[in-house]
């Protein structure tokens, strides 16, 4: 008896299976494919937090690759080194802070919103203690936050501060990232994000070279200035949109893990911060465009000259040509500010932020969202923390939004004290168990600040070298853009030179009286003892700066700031492979590579005055990585230092061949035909290197010294003065100027420039 035959599926039940299988193919192939990466080890991990082991000890860090999987390396910025124990006993309320640089501090987290809440809420609180952890991350918008959230709910949080929205039109995935035929799909956006997380979406990216290799290097605020937005453009509704679905995403994953949410306004600085871009309104012919820029300069010279009532007459001719260019709204509202009527000032100002096609700046849009989910949501699990509105009552009664931002969005010592102490009085609201007792605004309030400014060291040392920070990122694009740019600028390196004096006057004694009255308060702080230990190392005690870090290290093994700091201090007195070792110690949850250890440990020894001892550790960077740039530039600069020309020759053109477009290696290079008598490719080089970047002074100062060889003593003599309006530390720059001032017979200038050399000279 012959067994019976299969029977063939036919028509529409085989033509069913011929398309589930077509379908399903592809994602089973890009499953398993998946599967075969991670289990060959291929690949970052997403998460925000990862497991760390060692010998018996584990612990929860940020993942400091986390960025990677939004941005290329040249826009991503690591979280900050966090270490996360479980929760028990009599355990901290702990909040997370979202959101973006703005959220996280920058410039200097030392100073920023989470470090001084967390030490206000300690200050102030009934005996609970509080942990409020930094997972903020530069660059990153809601996209990335909601992710953020996620993960940050696996850690028993119990509040959520969620302060974002500079970042939603630059940040990853914004209008300007995708096709606008996707933009407008949240789920489209989630799609490609989880793409380029996985092991197969990394593995393509590898092959096909994505940008994100060590080469690159980070841009800032540069790297997004082809991405014009005007204020009327389609897809900024989509934006919004996905704004306030992310932000509610994360109302809901709080809610989820049984945490309150305070729902931030972002404040922003639109009372000293003109727009960074302006376009016109489509439409307008020759001769309108004409009209208007002759009205609008004849309004900008008025203005200057505060003559506010004319100004305003004139400004307002050419906004019925075109009212939709940024920059005149700012201008319209500087004259409403000028003649006293500070509500129409407001709404000029806002304008002019919401009409910036550079779009760095949290909008009213985006504000109002923010205050509509906080309305809408209500109860005691969520609650509005109104920044925008405290802030802006604030910048009123001092006439100098320069006391709250130092730019656009980032905050002071004193905005980030004033957030903080809002955010603690609706802690308190929210939190009644927790015995938070907030200071009362006034004169508890101002002592308060005052107090802080001590214990967090916020001295003459640390406001000096953030004015040093902003200083040179505002030399920069998109900032040189901006009205009345020079004149901000001036302002600045007035203000530099104030301090530094300021600084020289205080006195090395004063300091580390300063620090330890600090460290009293808060012995284990590890921004502290950094202080400490880089104030005794700067005056020659490397042996005291060295134990005092090998104790804290003891103390707390997983710090980072503290190994940093042991790392420097060991590099400053030659020992550089236990720097090394400090550094890479599988002890350490941040471990660094070899290659990157070297390379913090190469630059300590340049920033202690030991460039030549620095070139046996640049040899071993190219021992690991033969292309690596910086390695080659400093062993060319060593070389030149020493008179081998031909040598130093040899590492800048590999440098040039591994970078392009280095600044530095041009610089240097120039150098090598300085020494050798030949002027044209000296000038050349130097030439080349200012085109490279029009921004680094001392690639501007070269050009300057060359020209000076050469005999055009003037045109050097203005290279220079723009090396130093670059940066204003640079001290060799002051000591040729008031060289040659003394050798043309000009002795006040020589003398102001030999006091500025003196001023800026290294402590």
């Amino acid at each position: 008896m012959n067994p019976e035959k299969p029977q063939r599926l036919r028509g529409w039940r085989a033509r069913t299976l011929r398309v589930v299988l077509a379908l399903a193919a592809p994602a089973l192939f890009l499953l398993l494919a998946e599967g075969i990466l991670r289990v060959a080890g291929f690949g970052r991990p997403t998460g925000f937090f990862v497991e760390w082991k060692t010998g018996g000890d584990v612990a929860t860090i940020t993942n400091q690759d986390f960025s990677l999987q939004f941005v290329p390396q040249q826009l991503s910025r690591a979280p900050e080194e966090i270490v996360l124990r479980p929760k028990g006993g009599e355990s901290p309320v702990r909040i997370f802070v979202l959101g973006g640089s703005a959220a996280a501090g920058d410039p200097d987290p030392a100073f920023g919103f989470p470090r001084i809440l967390e030490t206000l809420l300690n200050r102030c609180s009934g005996g609970r203690s509080f942990e409020v952890v930094n997972a903020a991350v530069t660059a990153m918008n809601s996209h990335v936050v909601r992710h953020i959230a996620h993960d940050c709910a696996e850690h028993d949080p119990d509040v959520f501060i969620v302060y974002m929205g500079n970042n939603e039109v630059v940040g990853p995935y914004g209008p300007a990232a995708l096709p606008s035929a996707l933009y407008g799909s949240t789920g489209l956006i989630r799609a490609a994000i989880a793409a380029r997380g996985s092991r197969v979406g990394q593995f393509l990216a590898h092959l096909a070279g994505a940008p994100g290799g060590p080469k690159t290097k980070w841009l800032g605020m540069e790297a997004f200035l082809q991405d014009q937005v005007p204020f009327d453009d389609a897809r900024l509704q989509h934006c919004y949109e996905h704004f306030a679905a992310n932000l509610k995403g994360i109302t809901e994953v709080a809610a989820d893990a049984r945490a309150a949410t305070l729902l931030c306004t972002v404040p922003t600085n639109t009372r000293s911060c003109p727009p960074f871009a302006s376009v016109h309104r489509t439409g307008l012919a020759r001769e309108q465009l004409d009209r208007w820029q002759r009205l609008f300069d004849e309004g900008r010279t008025l203005l200057r000259a505060k003559s506010f009532a004319r100004a305003l007459e004139t400004l307002q001719a050419a906004a019925k040509i075109d009212d939709a260019y940024a920059d005149l709204a700012f201008c319209l509202g500087t004259c409403a500010e000028g003649l006293g009527d500070a509500e129409a000032a407001g709404r000029h100002f806002n304008r002019a932020r919401d009409l910036d096609t550079l779009r760095f700046r949290a909008d009213s849009r985006i504000n109002a969202a923010i205050r509509r989910l906080a309305k809408t949501a209500g109860g005691r699990s969520v609650a509005l923390l109104d920044l925008e509105k405290m802030l802006g009552i604030h910048a009123q009664k001092p006439p100098r939004p320069g006391d709250l931002f130092l730019d656009h969005v980032h905050l002071t010592f004193r905005g980030n004290f004033l957030a903080a102490v809002a955010a603690a009085a609706t802690l308190a609201d929210r939190l009644p168990h927790a015995g938070i007792k907030p200071p009362q605004p006034g004169a508890e309030t101002n002592a308060l600040h005052d107090e802080f400014r001590g214990r967090l060291l916020y001295d003459v040392h640390a406001q000096f070298d953030l004015a040093m920070v902003m200083y040179r990122r505002k030399t920069r694009p998109p900032f040189v853009g901006q009205l009345d740019h020079d004149a901000e600028m001036t302002a600045l390196r007035t203000k530099i030179i104030r301090l530094r004096r300021a600084v020289k006057q205080l006195g090395t004694d004063q300091s580390e009286q300063e620090c330890l009255a600090a460290l009293d308060k808060a012995p284990g702080d590890p921004l502290l003892n950094r202080r400490l230990g880089d104030l005794w190392l700067k005056h020659g005690k490397a042996a005291a700066a060295i134990e005092r870090y090998r104790q804290r290290l003891k103390a707390s093994p997983h710090d980072a700031a503290i190994r940093k700091g042991l790392a420097s201090a060991l590099a400053g007195v030659g020992r550089t492979d236990e720097a090394v070792e400090v550094l890479t110690s599988p002890a350490n949850p941040f471990a660094m590579k070899r290659k990157q250890a070297l390379g913090y440990v190469g630059t300590a020894l340049i920033q202690h005055g030991q460039a030549r001892q620095s070139e046996a550790v640049y040899r071993q960077v190219l021992e690991i990585d033969p292309e690596d740039a910086d390695a080659l530039i400093n062993l060319g600069a060593a070389a030149l230092q020493k008179g081998d020309t031909e040598t130093a020759a040899t590492y800048l053109h590999r440098a040039l061949e591994a970078d392009p477009a280095s600044a530095d290696a041009m610089g240097n290079l120039a150098n090598t035909f300085v020494k050798r008598g030949n002027a044209a490719e000296a000038r050349k080089w130097f030439q080349k290197a200012v085109e490279a970047d029009p921004y680094h002074h001392v690639a501007e100062a070269g050009l300057g010294l060359q020209l000076i060889r050469e005999g055009r003593v003037a045109e050097g003599i203005r290279h220079l003065e723009r090396s130093l309006a670059l940066y204003p530390g640079f001290t060799a720059g002051y000591q040729v100027l008031a060289a040659l001032y003394r050798r043309q017979g000009l002795p006040d200038k020589a003398r102001r420039y030999h006091e500025l050399a003196e001023l800026f000279r290294p402590d």
